[in-house]
């Protein structure tokens, strides 16, 4: 038999750090639908009432996952390389938009509500 196709890092921690925020979201009271297409976008979520009913807002999550991660200062700053055209698209949304920064060799993830940044 031939050699067979290998599942590289890049999707094993891709796949972490979606169930990990999926766990995250729902735990806090918030649908969770992720993406079948990224286009800026992975995950769009809508808060529950405590009643869990569904109220009226959306909210954007775009994903990032790493084993590599930058912290410039572990209280502040972690330091992650974007291109403008996600900034221009996710500064242009209406309805919020969080970046969440996966570390794969910590299980840590860092969010940031972009809109606000």
């Amino acid at each position: 038999m031939g050699a067979r196709k290998k599942r590289t890092t890049e999707p094993v921690i891709a796949d972490m750090s979606l169930h990990v925020l999926a766990y995250l979201v729902v735990k806090a009271g918030f649908t969770f639908e992720a993406m079948r297409a990224d286009y800026g976008y992975d995950v769009l979520s809508s808060p529950l009432t405590p009643m869990g009913e569904v109220e009226n807002g959306l909210v954007y999550v775009q994903l990032k996952a790493t084993n590599r991660i930058r912290v410039h200062n572990p209280s502040a700053w972690v330091l992650f390389r974007i291109t403008k055209t996600d900034l221009d698209l996710w500064g242009s949304e209406q309805c919020p938009v969080y970046l969440v920064l996966f570390d794969a060799q910590a299980e840590v993830a860092y969010w940031l509500y972009l809109q606000n940044y």
